[in-house]
């Protein structure tokens, strides 16, 4: 009994350190907001979310002790840094990790109550954003409404769904999928940059005030993605980076909605508030639009 014991206090320990690099990335984002003049309104620090976000690192870790093997885990030694990084892996990944852990073994448990009732908060929430391996919320599938209606806000968030996995490293090329899901004609291999020009085009798509009025839109199952380009970002990039909001409450800061997204040469997120996809000078020049056909 003793050995398992160990075995568990060693998974979930790992998987808690995991989880704390995600919370001292939040937290320097969090002083970086503090010490920016730009913003009004800094997010004050989170104790209790802080502590969720460990304990929620500690049973990711359990959970990947279990599916590693406990004796495994029993046996580990300094040497074997390849599994203590898998523990800090999956304690990171958090309730991603946990959703694939219950989905093996549970196999009748409903994906959708599963993000409802183990969503995972950001562990400091910061105007910076996500580092690569951030991501919440489980896979469910989707299907296509008619392109006459709108989406449905349901049916839009199935969509990123089923299309992040495969396109969590591209940002245009989720919001295509996703658009294409939902009956969206946009052009093939077009950028975020191109994505972002035809927000602002007028045609088809409707431009929003503001995240306010984008949330709203969202909320009202219209499909809705939000947009900057490269050349209009503080540090200009030949790359611009596109979103898909989605219907969620409550706004971060009262202004910045729930959102999708890929991100080039690393990892989008799901399910998470825009001031995580830009920076805390970016984000308040993003360009919203509504697909109205």
């Amino acid at each position: 009994m003793i050995p398992v014991l160990e075995a568990l206090v060693i998974s979930g320990f790992m998987g808690a350190v995991g989880q704390s690099v995600r919370a001292i990335i939040g937290l320097k984002g969090l002083a970086d907001d503090r010490a920016d003049p730009n913003v009004t309104d800094p997010e004050a620090f989170n104790l209790t979310r802080l502590v969720v976000s460990l304990v929620i690192g500690f049973v990711a870790g359990v959970a990947a002790g279990l599916t590693i093997g406990l004796d495994k885990v029993a046996a580990v030694t300094p040497d074997d840094t390849k599994l203590l990084v898998s523990l800090c892996a999956a304690g990171y990944a958090g309730t991603d990790f946990i959703e694939g852990f219950m989905a093996s073994y549970l196999p009748g448990q409903s994906s959708q109550s599963t993000q409802s009732s183990q969503q995972q908060p950001a562990p400091a929430a910061s105007g910076n954003p996500p580092q690569p391996g951030q991501g919440q919320a489980p896979m469910v599938t989707a299907s296509a409404a008619p392109r006459s209606s709108p989406p449905g806000s349901a049916n839009v968030i199935a969509a990123c769904e089923a299309e992040w996995e495969a396109h969590k490293s591209d940002c245009s090329g989720f919001v295509t999928a996703v658009a294409a899901r939902l009956s969206v004609v946009i052009p093939a291999g077009a950028d975020a940059n191109a994505i972002t020009q035809a927000l602002g085009a007028g045609g088809a798509w409707q431009k929003l005030a503001d995240g306010v009025a984008a949330a709203a839109a969202a909320q009202a199952g219209k499909f809705v993605v939000g947009g900057l380009a490269g050349a209009q970002q503080a540090v200009p990039d030949a790359h611009g980076h596109v979103v898909v909001v989605v219907d969620g409450q409550p706004l971060n800061r009262n202004k910045y909605p729930f959102a999708y997204w890929g991100r080039l040469g690393g990892v989008g997120a799901k399910d998470q508030t825009i001031n995580w996809a830009w920076s805390a000078a970016d984000r308040d020049k993003v360009i919203y639009a509504a697909y109205e056909p």
